[in-house]
């Protein structure tokens, strides 16, 4: 742990809004892309899986707007 008197310095760089949604886009594409690769068995343990990752996903939410 470093002390009050530490030089470790953070260098935070903001994003313009546009560029978050251009992230986003790219991020759908290639996850589109990796998903037609599965094979149907792989896809159908994900299509099982949706409802428990939706829970999650919103538990996971809460606990962050808690906090």
């Amino acid at each position: 742990m470093r002390g009050v008197n530490s030089r470790l310095v953070a260098r935070l760089l903001t994003r313009p809004w546009s560029r978050l949604g251009e992230w986003r886009r790219r991020s759908a594409d290639v996850v589109r892309h990796q998903l037609g690769r599965l094979g149907a068995a792989d896809r159908a343990a994900l299509c099982a899986a949706l409802p428990a990752l939706r829970t999650l996903a919103v538990t996971l939410r809460e606990e962050a707007d808690e906090t």
